[in-house]
């Protein structure tokens, strides 16, 4: 099962938290994938996605450190997608993230820097 959450607030004020726990890898991987593709391609950016392939993360505990000012990162997730400030400011709070490239600038993918499921 997939669950996804995301707050009733503005365009690009919002946290997107994925919970992938419920699917195989291949299904996680695929709406991963096509849940951060559309995430880089849209014109006023979400302020973050929250990728969590373990059903861990509370999505409320992301929106000091994501819509906010706050330094708090919850339970290290599977993979963030931010825009650079704010992705900055969570890999700060949370050495065991590192970033990747996504390739559009405006945007950095955080992941774990050991993987999760070992």
């Amino acid at each position: 099962m997939l669950h996804a959450g995301v707050a009733g607030v503005a365009v690009g004020r919002e946290a997107q938290t994925l919970w992938l726990d419920g699917l195989c890898p291949d299904q996680a991987q695929r709406v991963e994938s096509a849940v951060m593709a559309a995430a880089t391609r849209l014109p006023v950016p979400t302020r973050a996605v929250i990728v969590d392939r373990r059903g861990i993360s509370d999505p409320d505990a992301w929106d000091s450190v994501a819509l906010w000012d706050g330094t708090g990162v919850p339970l290290l997730p599977d993979k963030v997608l931010a825009p650079a400030p704010i992705a900055e400011r969570i890999r700060r709070s949370a050495p065991g993230l590192r970033k990747e490239d996504t390739g559009g600038g405006r945007l950095s993918r955080l992941v774990p820097l050991r993987d999760p499921a070992a």
